[in-house]
């Protein structure tokens, strides 16, 4: 994990510190569009997850979402919204940048275009390799506030990790992650290039219409090809223990055959077209507020 932070690091100063301009607006683009995803569909997250982690207690979406309600009311519903909230930003906006600077990557090293076809793909599962060393520790700490037989705070969750394994703790699920974004990302900048180019010629639909369908598409083949990725990362992430990648895969195994990897499909696939649609049209809209007030400022 180290080693990605280190590489982070040197990608940074490579690729995005000569050209700072337009990488600062592709981050304050991603950083809008993640803090708009999170905020318009937490409570479908929040289901897949504790779906993923204790199937045997709920019976579907709804049975799952009414439990919390009982529990907790209205703001059940939003249980563990704070991690999310606090990472999506950087999150969305390394995505975006990643994808950047894979694109630079792809066309330099092979000389493939990195708009279309494999190379777009590989632009993509670069991007994923950003995303991981940014998310985890999010994640790691939303999944115990979600998976808690009792209300847990940021605080909280926080005490319970640190004394679990110290700051090493907080990263686990880490390669589940990675496995989880890397082939992730190459399949979700493919479905957004893809719808975006096959719905383009539509003059009656408006640009910021086909950002959102392109996102959307996007985020249901990102969600439909890596959820068993995620269920493992989920089960390592919830576990008191430090459960491996492969003890994870044996006890879904165990407990519900090869469709148990596919655990929380449906609040996640609900969740991925508003989700990935909301953050592409908060994206571009704010990438094009900024280029316009940049090229008057010039």
């Amino acid at each position: 994990f180290i080693l990605f932070q280190i590489a982070y690091v040197f990608l940074f100063l490579i690729y995005i510190m000569p050209q700072q301009k337009k990488t600062w607006i592709e981050l304050s683009g991603g950083a809008c569009g993640g803090v708009a995803m999170v905020l318009t569909t937490h409570p479908l997250d929040l289901a897949k997850t504790q779906m993923q982690a204790n199937p045997s207690a709920y019976r579907g979406v709804m049975d799952c979402l009414k439990q919390n309600m009982a529990v907790e009311g209205p703001r059940g519903l939003y249980r563990g919204v704070l991690p999310p909230t606090l990472v999506a930003a950087p999150y969305q906006a390394s995505a975006f940048a990643g994808y950047g600077i894979g694109q630079q990557l792809v066309s330099s090293a092979t000389g493939l275009d990195s708009t279309k076809g494999f190379g777009q793909m590989l632009a993509g599962g670069i991007s994923g390799f950003f995303t991981t060393t940014v998310i985890c520790p999010g994640e790691r700490i939303k999944v115990v506030i979600q998976t808690s037989k009792e209300p847990l705070g940021l605080g909280g969750a926080m005490s319970r990790i640190f004394a679990e394994g110290g700051i090493s703790s907080l990263f686990r699920g880490w390669e589940a992650t990675l496995g989880r974004e890397v082939p992730g990302g190459m399949v979700y900048w493919a479905c957004y290039n893809t719808s975006r180019q096959a719905i383009e010629p539509v003059q009656s639909v408006p640009s910021s219409m086909k950002e959102l369908f392109g996102g959307g598409m996007a985020g249901v083949g990102y969600w439909v090809f890596s959820l068993p990725a995620d269920t493992i990362k989920s089960m390592q992430q919830a576990s008191t223990t430090n459960l491996s990648m492969a003890g994870a895969a044996k006890q879904v195994m165990s407990e519900s055959g090869p469709l148990g990897f596919w655990r929380g499909f449906t609040p996640a696939v609900l969740r991925a077209f508003p989700a990935n649609g909301s953050t592409f049209l908060v994206a571009t809209a704010v990438r094009n507020f900024l280029n316009d007030r940049f090229n008057k400022d010039d």
